[in-house]
């Protein structure tokens, strides 16, 4: 992937995880699992660890 496609692709992904980790951390219980909302928090860092390193570490 070209240094460009890559950065892009970072982006997205950070976008992507600010929204889950915001749902994660914000969603009441009551209206979503407990386990669900945990994963969300999972998903958000993780795609936020990816974001990064395709955003800073990829570009050539």
């Amino acid at each position: 992937m070209s240094g460009n496609g890559s950065k892009i692709c970072g982006l997205i992904f950070i976008i992507i995880s600010i929204f889950l980790l915001l749902g994660g951390l914000y969603l009441p219980a009551a209206v979503i699992p407990v386990w669900t909302l945990r994963g969300l928090d999972i998903a958000g860092l993780i795609l936020l660890a990816v974001g990064i390193v395709m955003y800073k570490v990829l570009k050539r």
